[in-house]
């Protein structure tokens, strides 16, 4: 092809037909811009078809992994709703010596602002999202502006509040271990230590540390709960696309 449009060139120029040659020139010159600009266009389609491609693969990987997140949020409420109960017992006084030597599991209350559930956020797909935010199209602007919200608010406030309980947890657990001698046998099990039912009976700086937990647990609990609820908002939205 090239062959032939220099033999065009060659034989217009030899026979002095320079307006031809000036006419040739200019419509050779058009093609060359029309084809660049058809290259273009074919590979802004293949982009955008790879672009596709890319969100609808992560949005797949976020749904499954809301719908495991809401299945665990359902069992972390669970817990602070028996936890609830268990808290206000302590603070109004209502449970005896043989509630603390007899308790056991996670809601025995010698372990009462000693233990803790949460779930885990996996947003690796949305990070990945967020990378090529610039090139998402109009149609997944909508889907992108609700993942913006359930990750960097309810996701972020979880996180703190997380965070919060673990950090009293933490303190209280420092407290006791530089602080009483029993301490070791709370970390094995034992409950029957007369001084330590003693102090979960009547020390009045314990019920601090125990409204302080319970504020920061029922923070959480609720946090875990708007969480769950705008995921469920976002995997409807995905839905709707994957049923387009």
């Amino acid at each position: 092809m090239i062959k032939f449009f220099r033999k065009i060139r060659q034989k217009l120029l030899s026979e002095n037909k320079f307006s031809k040659y000036l006419i040739y020139a200019v419509g050779e010159i058009i093609l060359v811009v029309i084809g660049i600009l058809i290259a273009l266009q074919v590979n802004t389609v293949n982009q955008n078809k790879l672009i596709d491609k890319k969100i609808s693969n992560y949005l797949k990987e976020i749904k499954l992994n809301l719908e495991d997140e809401i299945d665990r949020s359902e069992l972390v409420v669970e817990f602070y709703v028996k936890r609830d109960s268990v808290l206000k017992l302590v603070v109004l006084d209502k449970l005896k010596k043989e509630d603390y030597i007899s308790g056991s599991g996670v809601h025995n209350p010698n372990y009462a602002i000693m233990n803790w559930n949460a779930i885990s956020i996996n947003q690796n797909a949305y990070n990945n999202m967020v990378l090529i935010s610039s090139d998402i199209p109009d149609k997944y602007r909508s889907i992108y502006k609700e993942l913006n919200i359930l990750y960097e608010v309810h996701g972020e406030n979880l996180d703190v509040r997380k965070s919060k309980l673990q950090e009293k947890m933490r303190i209280f657990s420092d407290y006791l271990r530089d602080n009483k001698v029993w301490f070791h046998k709370l970390a094995m099990g034992d409950n029957s230590d007369e001084e330590m039912i003693n102090y979960y009976m009547g020390d009045p700086f314990y019920k601090n540390y125990v409204l302080e937990y319970y504020d920061d647990a029922m923070k959480l609990k609720l946090a875990t709960s708007i969480y769950a609820e705008q995921a469920k908002v976002v995997i409807t939205k995905i839905a709707e696309f994957e049923n387009q």
